[in-house]
């Protein structure tokens, strides 16, 4: 302990999504708590800054969908590289901490390495591609790997590339909160049937998805006439391009500022983009559509890429299609609102997307993720300094 209360330690993470945001600022708590004065710095959005971390960068904006949009960004991409790399170099960290965007942290994983700069890399980005290229890769570049998926864990093992595995933090994240308490939380009323609305955290992915889910809504709302309509804004940003658009609709949708967690056990049934959320909502194992579009260019690489039938994190996981998805020329608000009105009136529907997620746990550990991954970080930090 006495390394722990009179050492300083700086650590520095790079988290470039709002997911991202979220679990670099959930495991900063953890790590202050136990090393009391750890400098956090780095890039990342308002979750990490409400933590008290250092921000060079806020990443809240940042986030591109596929590759032509990516591309429009190259120059703003490298500006921040060039930034991010005479900090790593002025302020000497510790350890430095990457979450996914493997488009910049694979670049400043090499930078860092050339500097004998210690790093980490949580969230390994090959999770879907098992390409062993790309593994070896990620392990050549740092010096810690850790695995939020059972299965990523044993496929770098198969192929001899040293990984850690503690299971998956959303675990500790979603609330345990049933949705009686959900409701009284956001001041719902009970005995109202409710939607979940989860657009996405990326401005593009908003722009594209929000309005076929105003549509669908517009649909559900003639066939169920007390339908109501919960959306969380998942980054400040996000709510001038938003309220707009909701208070154009003349639906009765509550907008709530984050409160992810909360709006999904509250609703009946969920709406949402094909991103992590679908992970906390399998936890919750909560009925689920999901939709998702890429311009024709993206849509056909990722498909190449991901050499998998589906597009959600839950079917990817469990290897079949329990979760509807409604993609690219099919994410039409008259097919969507098909399968989202039988999940919201039909028990028997309700029951079969909830049997098909019961599995999902096996391949996502057990709770106190964050804790083992903190003390596994900290032990790092600690054994360095001694």
């Amino acid at each position: 302990m006495p390394d722990r209360e009179n050492k300083k330690y700086k650590l520095m993470i790079f988290a470039g999504e709002a997911s991202a945001d979220l679990q670099a600022s959930a495991l900063g708590n953890k790590l202050k708590k136990l090393l009391p004065g750890i400098d956090l710095m780095g890039v990342g959005g308002p979750r990490m800054k409400d933590e008290g971390f250092r921000l060079f960068y806020d990443s809240s904006t940042w986030s591109a969908i596929g590759v032509i949009e990516g591309f429009a960004r190259v120059p703003k991409f490298f500006s921040i590289m060039r930034g991010m790399a005479k900090a790593i170099v002025s302020e000497k960290p510790d350890l430095i901490i990457f979450i996914d965007s493997p488009a910049i942290n694979m670049r400043l994983a090499k930078f860092a390495r050339k500097r004998k700069i210690r790093s980490l890399y949580y969230f390994p980005p090959s999770a879907w591609t098992k390409k062993v290229k790309r593994a070896t890769a990620i392990a050549g570049r740092v010096d810690h790997v850790i695995a939020t998926f059972s299965f990523t864990a044993d496929f770098y093992r198969k192929h001899g590339i040293p990984i850690e595995y503690f299971g998956h933090p959303l675990l500790d994240l979603v609330e345990r909160i049933t949705p009686q308490e959900a409701l009284r939380n956001l001041g719902l009323k009970e005995n109202t049937i409710y939607l979940g609305l989860l657009p996405g955290s990326r401005v593009q992915e908003v722009k594209t998805l929000l309005p076929v889910m105003i549509e669908t809504g517009k649909i559900l709302k003639e066939k169920i006439p007390g339908l109501e309509f919960l959306l969380p804004v998942a980054l400040p940003v996000l709510n001038e391009w938003i309220r707009p658009r909701v208070e154009e609709s003349g639906l009765p949708v509550h907008v709530f500022e984050k409160r992810n967690f909360e709006v999904m056990q509250a609703s009946n049934a969920l709406l949402m983009s094909s991103g992590s959320a679908t992970l906390e909502g399998a936890i919750m194992k909560k009925p689920m559509t999901v939709i998702y579009r890429l311009n024709k260019f993206d849509w056909h690489l990722a498909n190449f890429l991901m050499k998998s039938p589906h597009a959600s994190l839950p079917n990817i996981v469990l290897g079949r299609g329990v979760l509807p998805e409604f993609l690219q020329d099919n994410m039409t608000a008259a097919k969507i609102s098909q399968e989202v009105y039988l999940q919201l009136t039909d028990p028997a529907r309700r029951q079969e997307i909830a049997g098909g997620l019961e599995k999902i746990r096996e391949f996502l550990g057990e709770p106190g993720v964050i804790d083992r991954v903190a003390e596994y970080v900290a032990g790092i930090l600690i054994n360095d300094k001694k």
